[in-house]
């Protein structure tokens, strides 16, 4: 007989995006390890708990856990290569859109790129470098972001 293992999913980032996903994910059977990563394990703890209560109350008993994982950190690839995530979805921006002043600069959003766009290209170089063979899913502006950094790499 063989057993087929459910894949690892990682959501790196838990900004909004990220955590609406992880509430949704967490009420499904889809995967066999949940890992909410977070430069600050307490907001990752905090997520993780949300998600295990959301889910249990629903009938769902998810393994989720929380790590401490910083893209600017030495170890960043170490750690990530230990964790062997099947899947990788991460939704960084040094400034969402949602945080902006109503009556701040009147530009259009694709001035706002840089905002994604540095940090999703750390996120890339920094999954290059660890040498998993996950399948990373960058959310951050991604009809824009996504395109851009393809055309340097994975994207």
């Amino acid at each position: 007989m063989h057993i087929i293992n459910k894949p690892t999913l990682l959501f790196i980032s838990m900004g909004e995006l990220a955590t609406h996903l992880l509430e949704a994910v967490a009420r499904t059977e889809i995967f066999g390890t949940i890992v909410v990563a977070s430069r600050d394990l307490e907001k990752a703890k905090k997520r993780t708990n949300n998600a295990v209560l959301g889910a249990g109350i629903e009938g769902f008993f998810p393994r989720i856990i929380a790590e401490k994982l910083d893209v600017h950190s030495n170890d960043f690839s170490t750690k990530l290569k230990a964790l062997k995530p099947d899947f990788i979805f991460s939704a960084p921006s040094l400034l969402p859109w949602w945080k902006l002043a109503p009556d701040g600069i009147d530009m259009p959003f694709a001035g706002y790129t840089a905002l994604h766009l540095s940090l999703m290209q750390k996120f890339r170089n920094r999954i290059a470098e660890s040498g998993v063979k996950s399948i990373w899913i960058g959310a951050s502006f991604p009809d824009v972001i996504n395109a851009m950094l393809n055309r340097t790499g994975f994207g």
